[in-house]
């Protein structure tokens, strides 16, 4: 099997939990998020986590997590709350974290044009704006990432 020499993360979802299996030399470990996250906090974090790529795949596989989200009905049409809203953290944390454009944004996360992907920071914006519980969530979340990439 090939072993790459920078770390590789894969995230995946099963039974509505998501996981995680980082690659890094001779090492591979399969974790949950509550484990990668606890890992930000110890010395193995600043060993792998400052070289652990942030992809599209990992910011569904947080998000979804954290908002106890199915990961399959990511590309469903459904305008349930419970439905739209990990999608539109996935939108805006994916343009926080990656180089990716809008449009590949939102081929990846639901199959959404660009426009639907602007429109989710927008809403993401607003919302961090002027709901406190909001704001402290999407603050929680963003340190994960800002974590990973120190």
């Amino acid at each position: 099997m090939y072993k790459p020499n920078l770390p590789i993360c894969y995230a995946y979802g099963v039974n509505g939990h998501s996981y995680y299996r980082i690659i890094s030399g001779e090492e591979e470990v399969y974790i949950n998020s509550e484990k990668l996250k606890s890992w930000v906090d110890n010395d193995f974090a600043a060993g792998i986590n400052s070289r652990i790529k942030i992809t599209i795949d990992l910011i569904i596989g947080i998000v979804y997590d954290i908002e106890n989200a199915k990961i399959e009905l990511i590309n469903t049409k459904s305008r349930k709350p419970e439905i739209v809203r990990p999608r539109q953290l996935v939108h805006y944390f994916c343009k926080k974290h990656t180089d990716c454009s809008y449009p590949t944004i939102g081929r990846k996360v639901g199959g959404k044009d660009h426009a639907t992907v602007m429109h989710s920071i927008k809403v993401i914006n607003n919302l961090y704006e002027t709901e406190a519980d909001f704001r402290k969530k999407v603050d929680e979340i963003n340190d994960i990432f800002e974590s990973i990439n120190k």
